[in-house]
């Protein structure tokens, strides 16, 4: 062979070098030897012959009869079929390669000469192309695309090299093999198999550049279909990260434009219009690719903002070109001078160098981001924007701007953090794959905001090292970026060692790559189909300062990794290691529960909300306790699935499932596959969530109807929600079926041998009858306890343990949900159930149980307030659990009554069990104190169910503010806004994404702004207007003021017409009563949903935790804004003055009772208090004092 195939085809004289000959190096082209040596005998080309196509010439003009051009598709040309099944998948490659078998993973398939590739592999790429790429690539038209693929055999070379580049490069951008990707997932949800994973990286690459290379003169008569096909190249090019042949793509591209003068006005006016739209649109395309790689590699630029922007939105396009607008005029913001100083720096500085301050501000502007723009779009423009202000901030830094640059109205210092941020919120409100569809670019950018942190943190060591708040920002910044960097690419982002290299002295890094990279590609494989807060709390954005915000923040900057320094000092982190500990041989506390019982279910809690919040803020000292704490419980397992600590360690492993009852075997199992499934959702890996499937699956054998199943039930309620979050996740009917079981079993009084299944239990263990464990209010059988007296749909009223019914319904109430068939008796029970709990044995601070020795309800209307009344227990669990129960519920019944009391019972009786900075719990919310129980917190807990219960809530309180009912129009969708908080809710309507905000400083002040932004005309919102209010408005009127079970809804046409309204709701202070068969004549104050309570600290004078206080309902209540200067809270304060008064409890005697009149005078004639101070009942025990609190005040009748 004399010479390669490239410069036979060119005459050009071949020094045949191997791998490449030395023209082709210069020229950056492939250098092969395939080609025999020409004869007179024409060799057949690639593609048919020209009997068989009449397009077949090597030249062929841009538009044929045949073909259609990119510019004008034809109308009548459908796409395939959009189900992408069993006609277009590969079902045997050895038809392509000649018979042989299919390849194995690692075999990598490459270009068959004379062959030409699968129209099935095709399909799926132009799949993918059309599904992610167009938005952001709008130059090809969908019917086109889609009949260059069906005719793929035929095509010529100059089109069939097109669809291969359009191919390659979605194959390379989207990261499709050779590992396994999210966009491979999106495959196989068509139901297309086996389509990426034998391929190499390279081989549709290869493949176009063996066609354009071997049959295409792309130098004679280039055109648009040319110069797509090089700007296709390069973005492969580009994304290989191989410069060099990305540039020579890149300037080619140019060139064509050039030469096509699509940079020339003129050459538009004869043109139809969506012939000229489309050349604009590649035009701009190709201008912002050139900016876009320019900036990053400091090359000169060509092209100029010299055409009109395209106008027209095509009817096949995926959706407006709003967002492709966006990035234009985001680009168009940076003078082409700066791009070429930058290429040679050591010049001076142009003139429009002063211009800098002003490109920076001018890419804050609102019109960058537009309504229209999808998520793929929008979260390309805003990153972009906060990176090229960033880089500017870079330039004004590197080169030496006058000093003066960097002022608050110029450029300011902190910009990086300020862009990483913006970047970071943006990121946690999109999916993983608007991210992915940016292939390199978007790496890239990230890379380039933490390198322009790290700039920062140089430039500022000085306030760094004194200022520790902003040292953490620019950590907490830079964190954040690396963890977004370890999720691209299949977990494979090259340039994130580098990044983790240069920070790794700021941070403090004792190993170069920490245990956040260790995500896998197989962990991409599962789903996530969840619709509860765990999963769709990452839709909503709560706005930073916001009430709900701060106390989020406190949660994941404080309360994660105290809890965390607990689960180590107690044992319970190294717990699982399985080896004896000295607690174990501790008496338990509570008979028969030993202390250590629950620390599964601890763990389990603890990783819960650790992975939600690592979703948003992300936490190395967290993330490698969470690996951790993962590996040592993968390896505590049973061979056969089973796992538990103490029938692991302290008991043997024989005993295990013979008091379901008591020993929380499933409870604790329950909260562990909670945390499993949190920690799928974050880290996309199945490393805790695969064990707990298979401790599933032995749970499935065991428990059941059959004749060798054990008819038994969780003695405390928690497997039961597990499970159905588990079933909604793999969709699997076992899952279902055993929680669904485990409900409508309980209580069966003939369950095993025509007796309770405890009961039968305690005898089959050798129990004696005649003792009873220390939280029992009675001798043996004390089913009722348990909530398992009778079967759920026979219970007429809540009782027994107050965590266990709650957390019953709420299983119940996700059953009702999922299945409507067979469901009315259970649905029927949620609702009688509740309004037992709600009318008769609820405090007013939306607590529930008053009797301490079992933690549970006592009779109907027994409610004391304190030890010194005989009760109140109030625990912080079940309050979350109603919490939990109502989130459900609302998912099938929009119903106001159940919406107002979660909002009472978070803003009072959970709110109150953490203290403002995040350290300190309440396990037991009183709502009077006494000597004997003071108001205190604590920092743990020996049973510490509490503490990371109010973690994980708080951690994905955002999903609680919204819901998303079914529609009642066709294609439409329904937001119901059930809690206020200013924030943000991320949705797709009509294929758009949409954006719902509030703006609000709610519960201190009831105006609500809200603001729509959806392209969609089909959207409705119901909003909840509290029971409470006695006044209510929206702006603008709404046509109807008609409420419907405490909500009204704003239909799709008040919406189109309205995007921006504002509800207003008035916060009554409101005097509260208790029912009159609580038999205390007391009265509580209320605000809004905040129930207030007197305490010590603001009122010293008292003695008697406020017991002889009485208060007249009619006096009048000031409002009063407060910071407490020691805890940094603002709330509303409420002051009475002169309306209370102190009863003379020494001067009166009861022996045993005493007249009416003598005590009606004593009460009259008291001495008035000047000044009575209240807050909220949360903000209580935060600030010292003696323990003195009291939220139910003796009514006083003057």
């Amino acid at each position: 062979m004399q010479a390669c195939d490239a410069c036979r085809r060119r005459k050009l004289k071949c020094d045949r070098a191997i791998p490449k000959c030395s023209k082709c190096r210069a020229s950056l082209i492939s250098c092969t030897y395939n080609d025999s040596v020409k004869r007179k005998m024409r060799i057949a080309p690639l593609q048919a012959s020209a009997a068989q196509s009449p397009a077949s010439s090597r030249f062929q003009p841009a538009q044929t009869t045949d073909q259609p051009s990119i510019i004008n598709a034809a109308s009548d040309l459908t796409p395939p079929s959009a189900q992408l099944g069993s006609p277009y998948t590969v079902t045997s490659l050895s038809q392509w390669q000649a018979g042989t078998s299919v390849p194995h993973r690692d075999a990598a398939i490459l270009p068959i000469e004379g062959q030409r590739v699968p129209e099935s592999i095709l399909r799926v790429h132009v799949h993918l192309f059309l599904r992610w790429m167009l938005p952001i690539w709008p130059v090809i038209r969908p019917a086109t695309i889609w009949k260059y693929c069906a005719e793929c055999e035929e095509l010529t070379a100059k089109y069939y090299c097109l669809l291969l580049a359009l191919c390659a490069a979605t194959n390379i951008q989207l990261n499709l093999s050779p590992t396994e990707s999210l966009f491979d997932l999106d495959a196989r949800d068509e139901g297309i198999e086996g389509l990426f994973a034998p391929m190499k990286k390279d081989y549709l690459l290869s493949a176009a550049l063996a066609v354009r290379n071997r049959q295409l003169n792309i130098t004679t008569a280039p055109d648009l279909e040319t110069l797509l096909t090089s700007c296709f190249l390069f973005s492969a090019y580009a994304n290989l990260d191989k410069h060099d042949e990305a540039w020579f793509y890149l300037s080619q591209t140019v060139a064509f434009a050039i030469s096509l003068r699509l940079n020339d006005e003129r050459t538009y006016l004869n043109l139809d219009n969506e012939a000229a739209e489309m050349r604009r649109r590649i035009y701009w395309f190709v201008f912002i690719l050139e900016r876009a790689y320019c900036l990053h590699n400091q090359r000169p630029v060509m092209l100029h903002a010299a055409v009109a922007k395209p106008a027209i939105t095509f009817h096949d396009d995926p959706g407006p070109i709003d967002g492709f607008l966006g990035i234009i005029s985001i680009f168009e913001s940076i003078p082409a001078s700066l791009y070429n100083w930058l290429c040679n720096p050591h010049l001076d500085m142009p003139q429009d160098a002063v211009s800098v301050p002003i490109c920076f501000w001018s890419l804050s502007d609102a019109s960058l981001f537009p309504v229209g723009a999808n998520e793929t779009q929008l979260v390309n423009n805003s990153v972009t924007q906060q990176w090229l202000r960033s880089y500017l901030w870079h330039i004004a830094l590197k080169y030496q701007l006058p000093d003066t640059v960097f002022m608050a109205d110029s450029l300011p210092l902190e910009a990086p953090l300020s862009a990483a941020k913006s970047v970071l919120s943006t990121i946690a409100s999109v999916s993983q794959r608007s991210m992915e569809v940016h292939g390199i670019g978007m790496e890239r950018k990230l890379f380039d905001l933490g390198t322009y942190i790290l700039d920062y943190a140089a430039a500022r060591s000085d306030v760094l090292d004194r200022h520790l708040t902003v040292s953490s920002n620019a950590k907490e910044m830079l964190w954040g970026l690396l963890h977004a960097l370890s999720k691209l690419r299949g977990a494979q982002c090259f340039l994130l060692p580098n990044l983790l290299g240069k920070a790794k002295d700021f941070l403090t890094l004792d190993r170069s790559i920490p245990r956040m990279l260790d995500s896998t590609p197989e962990g991409r494989k599962s789903g996530l189909k969840g619709n509860q807060c765990g999963e769709s709390f990452l839709n909503v954005k709560l706005a930073p300062g916001s009430f709900l915000e701060k106390k989020r923040r406190t949660a994941s900057v404080a309360s994660l990794k105290q809890q965390l320094g607990f689960l180590k000092s107690t044992g319970r982190y190294e717990a699982f290691k399985l080896q004896w500990l000295p607690v174990y041989d501790e008496p338990p506390a509570i008979w028969p529960i030993g202390s250590w019982l629950f620390w599964d279910s601890d763990i389990g809690k603890w990783i819960e909300g650790a992975c939600y919040f690592l979703q948003t803020d992300y936490d190395a000292e967290v993330d490698a306790a969470v690996q951790e704490l993962t590996d040592m419980l993968s390896n505590a397992q049973h061979d056969d699935g089973y796992l538990n600590l103490h029938y692991s360690v302290v008991e043997p492993t024989s005993n295990r499932f013979t008091n379901i009852r008591d020993f929380c075997e499933l409870y604790n199992a329950g909260h562990l596959l909670e945390g499993a499934l949190a920690h799928e959702h974050y880290y996309k890996n199945e490393k805790l969530l695969g064990p707990m499937k298979r401790y599933v699956d032995l749970l499935i054998k065991i428990f059941g109807p059959g004749e060798d199943q054990l008819h038994a039930y969780p003695g405390h309620p928690e497997l039961e929600i597990a499970l159905l979050r588990l079933y909604e996740r793999t969709q699997d009917k076992r899952h279902f079926e055993l929680a669904k079981y485990f409900i409508t079993e309980r209580g069966n009084p003939k369950g095993v041998e025509g007796r309770h299944y405890y009961d039968w239990e305690a005898d089959k263990r050798g129990d004696d009858p005649h003792a009873r464990p220390y939280f029992y209010p009675e001798r043996t059988p004390s089913n009722w306890y348990y909530s398992a007296s009778v079967p759920l749909v026979d219970m007429q009223g809540v009782e027994g343990h107050s965590v266990r019914p709650v957390y019953l319904l709420t299983a119940v109430a996700d059953v009702v949900r999922m299945d409507s068939t067979s469901t009315s008796d259970l649905q029927k029970t949620i609702v009688r159930l509740w309004k037992d709990m709600v009318t008769t044995k609820m405090y007013v601070t939306g607590g529930i149980g008053a009797i301490p020795q079992y933690e549970g309800f006592g009779i109907p209307y027994f409610l004391p307030q304190g030890t010194d009344e005989g009760g109140c227990y109030a625990e912080t669990c079940a309050a979350i659990g109603i919490m939990m129960m109502v989130e459900r519920v609302l998912q099938y019944d929009l119903d106001g009554s159940f919406t107002d009391i979660m909002e009472l019972a978070f803003y009072n009786a959970v709110l109150t069990a953490i203290s403002t900075d995040g350290l300190k719990y309440t396990y037991i919310n009183q709502l009077a104190s006494s000597d004997e129980n003071p108001s205190s917190r604590s920092e743990w807990f020996r049973c510490a169910c509490c503490p990371p219960n109010i973690m994980r809530t708080l951690a994905i309180i955002g999903g609680y503010l919204y819901s998303q009912p079914a529609s009642t129009t066709a294609g439409g969708k329904h937001i119901a806004v059930h809690l206020y908080s200013s924030s943000t809710l991320q949705f797709t309507a009509s294929g758009s994404p949409s954006k719902l905000t509030q703006t609000t400083n709610w519960p201190w002040n009831g105006k609500v702004n809200f603001r729509l932004e959806t392209s969609s005309k089909a959207v409705s919102i119901s909003l909840r207007i509290p029971q409470w209010t006695s006044e209510w408005s929206i702006e603008p009127p709404v046509p109807s003021r008609e409420i419907v079970k405490g909500y009204i809804t704003l239909s799709a046409e008040y919406l189109a017409a309205n995007p921006n309204f504002t509800l207003k709701v008035k916060l009554d202070v409101r005097i509260l009563a208790s029912h009159p068969f609580v038999n205390t004549d007391t009265i509580a104050v209320a605000r809004g949903p905040i129930i207030y309570c007197v305490e010590d600290f603001d009122n010293p004078w008292v003695d008697d935790h406020f017991k002889s206080l009485q208060l007249d309902p009619d006096a009048t209540v000031n409002e009063r804004i407060v910071k407490d200067l020691l805890t940094g809270e603002e709330y509303v304060a409420l002051d009475v003055h002169r309306g209370a008064s102190l009863l003379p409890i020494k001067s009166l005697r009861a022996e045993p009772s005493i007249p009416w009149k003598t005590l009606t005078k004593a009460v009259a004639d008291t001495e008035l208090i000047e000044e009575l101070y209240m807050v909220p009942y949360y903000f209580r025990s935060n600030r010292g004092g003696k323990g003195m609190a009291r939220t139910g005040i003796r009514r006083w009748i003057r």
